[in-house]
């Protein structure tokens, strides 16, 4: 747990689990708030993907890094637009209003999945989701990368193949380097590549994978100083209770 206590003991021993819950184990104590009832009839082995690996995936595209916009949202952000600018422009003042900056990226951005496991392929199903055009799906292990592909990934790369650290691969394979980059690993050298992949001012690199306890993660600061942005996520963002 966060204060280094476990919820569990066996024999007298302590058990350590995994993220504060355990969910392998038929019993465990959770608060009440955090508790979302199942229908009996719901199908257990596609429920389970709800608990954490789908939802930590799919919302760290769609919540916590807004890789577009849906439909019925730019729908109410347009037509409240449109009021607004009626309103201004039949004023005294005829000056023409800002647009809200409400979405960081348009539909059409390009993305960068590090990882293609549990969490990593919900991350590219939630992408082509919001819309990006370019999903570039990264991993060392080639067998994943038709899985990938399926899901919605655009091109598939190992960074084995080539001899240029991977960040700097990206970076030439988009020009400008991609809008948003997604660490579904959990390795600080995935990260720092992550976070470097992005591009230099308007780039968005979203941490999901648990590095090793204690480890830390040595940035260059000119990463984030020159506009980058650097965000971590937990179940994609999500308050399962009231999601499922």
């Amino acid at each position: 747990m966060p204060d280094k206590t476990t919820r569990f003991t066996c024999k007298g021993k302590q058990i350590h689990h995994f993220l504060w819950n355990s969910t392998f184990a038929e019993y465990t104590v959770v608060p009440e708030y955090t508790l979302a009832k199942v229908d009996a009839a719901a199908p257990l082995d596609k429920v389970c993907l709800l608990a954490c690996g789908f939802p930590t995936g799919y919302g760290a595209a769609i919540n916590t890094a807004k890789v577009g916009i849906h439909t019925c949202q730019k729908y109410a952000l347009h037509s409240h637009f449109h009021t607004l600018r009626k309103a201004v422009e039949t004023s005294s003042s005829h000056r023409r209003p800002t647009q809200p900056h409400v979405m960081q990226v348009k539909p059409g951005s390009t993305c960068a999945v590090f990882g293609l496991g549990g969490i990593g392929l919900p991350v590219v199903m939630g992408c082509k989701a919001a819309g990006a055009s370019r999903i570039i799906a990264i991993d060392i292990n080639k067998d994943k990368f038709a899985k990938a592909k399926e899901m919605g990934a655009t091109e598939c790369i190992n960074p084995q193949d080539f001899k240029k650290p991977i960040q700097q691969v990206l970076t030439e394979m988009t020009g400008y380097g991609v809008d948003y980059s997604f660490e579904a690993i959990g390795t600080a050298d995935t990260l720092i590549a992550a976070l470097a992949s992005c591009n230099m001012n308007t780039g968005v690199c979203v941490m999901i994978g648990e590095p090793p306890a204690g480890s830390t993660v040595p940035i260059d600061p000119f990463l984030l100083l020159s506009g980058r942005t650097f965000k971590g996520t937990l179940v994609g963002g999500r308050k399962p209770r009231k999601t499922f």
